[in-house]
């Protein structure tokens, strides 16, 4: 017996080494054919095997298990040709194979990451969009979703309610579909689907990122793929180095960012006039010594008494609270790669760091990251594994807070201690003031960006681990696991001082809340591709599991005795709070199955399924189906086309399916429990009691999705593009269903009402000059897309609920729900008084009946009953674009290369924030600079001093006068202008419409034969401009940011080199 073992071991052996002996080596350098440059980012591929190697920054790859033989070799890259190869590789031995691409349009060509796999692109029956890694590269970031902004048609990015660095950005495909269940897209990361987010990724790992749209795309994520599916491939063994060689590569940037944009508030004279009128308007005395207080005369007399100014040299005449919490933030991030081939294995590995100061004092964000990755193929046994580690440190202060206060302190105030002479420069015997005006609820906003400290750590450990066997006659099988590790802490520590929900503390306290995840995807896939005649078949079954377990801790401490300890020793409190924790763990097991078929490579289907089953559901709901079909028909290699010569390629597309959403938290079946105190026997007890009635029937959302599309090539590609246009519908929404008052509880979770989403979008490409003969190389990308969602139904019977703003027929209002995530907030309908204007001095007659007078805000009686009430409001529009419009081009002549990404959100209604809040024209607040109305002003008389306007003169007369139209008159002791404070912020409600230049790159790639002196083996230089400029009407911050006082967005300047070794 062992003799017999050890003979089939030797057997073994020497089939082993014989087959071993049987590869080769393909080694070779990409570079472009117009200008010789090397090409990063290729695909090249031995035709018939999954022998495949992308290429480094020099252009190297090497394909180290490459069967021997008479191979076909390809290489793939959007932007280029294809282009196919034969070689003749010798057994056991390396061979060079170098290839030259020709820059052309190729939307209609290359390989594509798909759900569990890679299609052809001319196979594809669903709607799926690519963004290449040299795109992503040109974005300096560490957030890989702000890398695709602009990018994909259909896919709309934007920051996640602030512009501080590392925030979240909010990403949505195809627009909403849910009310209170979230539309964020579901992102996989090397196939495996990630349980947190997405921002703590390094964008430079990243090969290529795909976006699923449609159903027949989607489908094979079942009950996650209704918001969309977002494919994220990283560097895998990435080859370029020869055997038993290393391959070294660094990458550098520099760079500062300002405040892109600051708000035109009044400077001290401006506001000395505006506080004059207030107190005019109201009847109050005006001498300056009863409408200013005595700490802020010094000041009056310093912006209007030039006596005064000679006497105090360097007095304030006015502080800029925007500025003094400004400051320039500093950007640099550093990779470094180190890629290894020996043999049938490859290494690389990758770290990086990346600091980001922000411009706003307090702030800042630091991301440290490291990748290794491994990959090894034996016979037909090919295995690979992945590792990302990341750390993040974000440190976001007190964010809105510092520009709420910033925007409201008043010019007169002062932020410094100077031995009582007014200034507003530091010295050497300054403090910084607590109230730097008499406001009792103002602090200094500089107080607030020193004494409110926030910090949120994230350590993340991701990885891959796959292992895919060739079982013969077109069999593998394949096993995918994915662990997911991570923790969070987020400290708050609130001095002194300092200013929280408009009420100060008085006593330092801090909280800190402890955070762990750990979750994990097992994938086994059954594989199977044959060609037979015309017939080419491409199946794939799925047996899949996945788990989450996260927990939470929160501990809470006030009255604290120092600040130096922030939040790391809260037990010296002296009032520490009860302690709170939580636990969340759900799974999900799933089976899916895939078909692809092609007829003659010119008719294609693909039918999918996916079942799966989730434990967050009860018994009798926890599994679900999910169909779709695709279908495809290159048109455009039928024979009766062959006469329209000047058609290149044209398919069509069409796609129907279901997908879910994955929108019921763990455990929102069970309702839960509520701790109350009760008082027995004169002793206080604790007793819990059902905080929500329980529903076992809850089920997933689920969306009907329908997809038409044409993909089309003209004059050879010269232009090519996408034309889709779709329809959603969204079913069994989850929203609260209102209870009578006699059950004990107000609401109860249901699965009740409809929505639909439904629009197109397009893609262009077009090849302006196509660089032959060494002549320059100009192409351009342009995209569209219009989407409109509208709600079709709610609670069985029920009709508009104006309370959610939610109305039949009208767009979702996600803003003001309760717990909304902030950037949801960038999501409202508007429903409110339509705003026509300021009474004028001729309406008083007319302005008595409403109780107003001239100079009031004026808005429109629609029922015409002589009176303002909730019956007058009107649906105003909606925060949603008509249109997103972007155009990206790139120039390229010889070694150097200019690119440039605008970017359009058009035809949507602006919340603006500072035309309520801002422009109060109240005593307390700081305005905005504007024009306001006054009766000496809009009488229209030659005297601005009295009223002595022409007799007979019309109210529309006097409203055409500048500035007597579009803001109030001010008055002092009215915090709102408008009706006892009912709705002040209908004139908020204005067009809104920008475009964005989101980023222009100049590079140069220097000759190798110059920088090989240095040890170079590639050397590229460049400058960025990252959102340079924003072209709007709005006077905020930003008009992508929403209301409020957040953080204005900031332009980047930087400089950087990619340089090979």
């Amino acid at each position: 017996m062992m003799r017999c073992g050890i003979l089939v071991l030797a057997a073994v052996g020497v089939a082993l080494s014989t087959e071993a002996r049987a590869q080769g080596r393909i080694t070779g350098t990409v570079t472009a054919a117009q200008d010789g440059r090397p090409i990063a980012g290729a695909t090249v591929t031995v035709v018939g095997t999954n022998r495949t190697a992308a290429t480094e920054a020099s252009g190297r790859y090497e394909i180290a298990d490459a069967p021997s033989g008479t191979q076909l070799v390809r290489v793939r890259l959007l932007g280029f040709a294809p282009l196919t190869l034969t070689v003749q590789v010798p057994a056991g031995e390396a061979v060079t194979l170098d290839f030259q691409l020709v820059a052309a349009a190729v939307q209609l060509e290359g390989v594509v990451v798909v759900g569990y796999g890679t299609q052809e692109r001319r196979d594809l029956t669903g709607a799926i969009a690519s963004v290449s890694a040299q795109q992503i590269a040109e974005v300096p970031t560490a957030n890989p979703m702000q890398a695709i902004q602009a990018r994909v048609p259909g896919v709309d990015v934007v920051a996640g309610g602030s512009y501080r660095p590392g925030v979240p950005m909010n990403v949505t495909v195809r627009g909403v579909r849910s009310i209170a269940a979230g539309n964020q897209p579901l992102y996989v990361v090397d196939g495996v689907p990630l349980a947190g987010g997405i921002e703590d990724f390094n964008p430079a790992i990243i090969q290529s990122i795909e976006v699923l749209k449609d159903a027949s795309a989607t489908a094979v994520y079942g009950s996650r793929g209704s918001n969309g599916v977002i494919l994220i491939t990283t560097r895998r063994g990435a080859a370029g180095a020869a055997d038993n060689s290393i391959h070294v590569s660094y990458d550098a940037q520099y760079g500062g960012q300002s405040a892109l944009h600051l708000v035109d508030m009044m400077n001290g004279p401006q506001a000395i006039a505006e506080r004059r009128e207030a107190a005019r308007s109201a009847g109050r005395p005006t001498n300056d010594a009863s409408v200013f207080t005595p700490d802020e005369l010094p000041q009056v007399q310093c912006a209007t008494d030039a006596a005064y100014q000679a006497a105090h040299p360097g007095c304030a005449t006015g502080t800029d609270w925007q500025r003094l919490v400004l400051r320039t933030g500093y950007q640099q991030r550093h990779q470094l790669g180190i890629t290894s081939v020996a043999g049938n294995s490859r290494l690389s590995l990758t770290g990086s760091y990346f600091d980001q100061d922000g411009i706003t004092l307090g702030q800042g964000y630091r991301q440290y990251s490291g990748t290794v990755s491994f990959e090894n193929t034996y016979r037909r046994l090919r295995i690979g594994v992945t590792a990302t580690g990341t750390r993040s440190i974000a440190d976001i202060g007190a964010d809105a807070s510092v520009w709420g206060e910033a925007l409201a302190n008043n010019p007169l105030g002062l932020p410094y201690d100077s031995a009582g002479v007014p200034s507003a420069t530091l010295c050497s015997v300054c403090t910084l003031k607590i109230k730097p005006t008499p406001d009792p609820l103002r602090v200094n906003p500089l107080r607030q960006a020193e004494g409110f400290v926030r910090q949120q750590t994230r350590n993340r450990l991701f990885g891959s681990v796959f292992a895919e066997l060739e079982l013969g006659r077109g069999f593998s099988y394949r096993v995918n696991f994915g662990p997911d590790l991570g923790n969070r802490m987020d400290g708050q520590f609130q001095g002194a001082n300092v200013v929280l929900n408009q009420t100060p503390i008085g006593n330092a306290q801090a909280q800190r809340t402890d955070a762990e995840e750990f979750a994990y995807t097992l994938d086994q896939l059954l594989l199977w591709n044959r060609t037979a005649g015309n017939h080419r078949f491409d199946v794939t079954l799925l047996y899949g599991i996945q788990t989450d377990r996260s927990t939470t801790t929160t501990a809470e401490a006030r009255n604290l005795p120092s600040d130096d300890q922030l939040w790391y020793n809260l037990g010296s409190g002296e009032n520490p709070q009860p302690p709170q924790s939580t636990l969340s763990v759900w799974k999900l097991a799933s089976y899916m199955g895939r078909i692809n078929y092609a007829f003659a490579n010119r008719y294609l289907l693909t039918l999918t399924g996916r079942y799966d089953g989730s434990s967050r559901l009860a018994a009798g709901h926890k599994w679900s189906f999910f169909p779709s079909v695709g279908l495809g028909w290159q048109l455009g290699e039928e024979p009766f086309m062959r006469g329209f010569g000047f058609i290149s390629g044209l398919k069509l597309r069409a796609s129907g399916g279901t997908t879910g959403s994955t929108s019921i938290n763990p455990y929102q079946t069970w309702g839960g429990l509520d701790r109350t105190r009760y008082n027995f026997g004169g002793a206080s007890g604790a007793g819990y009691r059902p905080g929500a009635i329980p529903n076992p029937d809850l089920v997933w959302e689920r969306t009907a999705k329908l997809d038409a599309g044409v993909d089309f090539g003209l004059f050879r590609d010269r232009i090519s593009g996408t034309l889709d246009f779709y329809r959603e519908r969204t079913s069994e929404l989850l929203l609260p269903r209102s209870l009578p008052a006699s059950i004990g509880y107000t609401q109860v979770l249901q699965n009740i009402g409809k929505t639909e989403n439904r629009g197109w979008e397009a893609s262009i490409t077009t090849v302006n000059l196509p660089g032959t003969g060494g002549g320059p190389r100009w192409t351009t990308d342009l995209s569209f897309t219009h989407n409109r969602n509208f709600i079709v139904a709610l609670a069985s019977g029920a009709g508009d609920d104006i309370g959610n703003r939610w109305f039949i027929g009208q767009p979702i209002n996600i803003g003001t729900n309760p717990g909304v995530q902030p950037f949801d907030a960038l999501r409202q309908v508007f429903y409110d008084y339509q705003y026509v204007g300021i009474w004028q001095l001729a309406d008083s007659a007319v302005a008595r009946r409403y109780g107003q007078k001239p100079g009031d805000i004026r808005v429109q009686d629609l029922n015409g009953d002589s009176a303002i009430t909730a019956a007058d409001r009107i649906l105003l529009g909606n925060t949603y674009p008509k249109l997103l419009a972007s155009i990206y081009s790139r120039l390229t002549w010889r070694r150097f290369d200019l690119s440039f990404l605008l970017q359009g959100r058009l035809g949507y209604t602006m919340n603006d924030a500072f035309g309520s809040g801002a422009t109060r024209l109240f005593e307390r607040f700081n305005n905005l600079n504007v024009a306001y109305w006054t009766p000496m002003k809009c009488d229209g008389g030659p005297n601005p001093s009295v009223l002595d306007g022409p007799p007979g003169m019309t109210a529309a007369q006097q409203a055409a006068i500048p500035g007597c139209n579009s803001y109030w008159n001010p008055s002092a002791g009215r915090e709102n202008p408008l009706y006892n404070d009912v709705n002040s912020s209908s004139p908020a409600y204005r067009p809104g419409g920008h475009w964005r230049v989101r980023n222009i790159t100049v590079g140069y790639t220097l000759p190798a034969s110059l920088v090989s002196r240095f040890r170079f083996s590639s050397l590229r230089v460049y400058a960025q401009a990252q959102d340079p400029f924003v072209f709007t009407s709005y006077y905020g911050y930003d008009p992508e940011a929403g209301s409020g006082a957040t953080p204005p967005s900031y332009r980047t300047l930087l400089v950087g080199a990619n340089m090979g070794f």
